[in-house]
């Protein structure tokens, strides 16, 4: 190898293995800090609030109406579907509400077809039993109130 090599690389290495020696930094005089001062008095603490207690929360049975809607929208759009295709195809089975599906089914058909009347005839069914569920089952709701105020009535709610 040239020469000039060797010696970029023996200074190379023996940069990295010789330790690092440092000055040592000039010794720093302890200062004293005054403590702060301490306060001569606390301040009383403050009146004790009283607050009257909650009036009691009144309930009132309500109809889920929401669950009703979730399913008419169901059963609705499955069974517009059927009547689309039932007028267009002319079998009139489809029209049928609930069992239309179900009376569609036959070996004339293809699987995927069958496998689809059965399941657009279970989302009807599903559809009328949540809306059967939304008309028959209740829910506690906290009751609203009529507030009369100076100008005519506004409604008042406690939660």
């Amino acid at each position: 190898m040239r020469p000039a090599v060797l010696l970029s690389l023996a200074l190379c290495f023996s940069l990295v293995a010789a330790p690092a020696f440092a000055q040592e930094p000039p010794p720093v005089e302890p200062t004293v800090q005054q403590p702060p001062p301490v306060p001569q008095g606390w301040p009383p603490p403050p009146p004790p609030v009283y607050y009257p207690p909650p009036r009691p929360v009144i309930y009132v049975p309500r109809r889920r109406w929401n669950l009703f809607a979730i399913g008419a929208g169901v059963f609705g759009s499955t069974w517009l579907g059927n009547v689309y295709s039932a007028i267009n195809s002319e079998e009139w089975l489809g029209v049928i509400p609930l069992v239309g599906p179900w009376l569609m089914l036959s070996n004339d058909n293809g699987l995927g077809t069958n496998i689809l009347l059965g399941l657009d005839g279970a989302a009807q069914a599903a559809g009328v039993t949540l809306m059967l569920l939304g008309v028959l089952l209740k829910k506690q709701v906290p009751a609203y109130a009529l507030v009369p105020t100076g100008r005519g009535l506004a409604f008042s709610a406690r939660w």
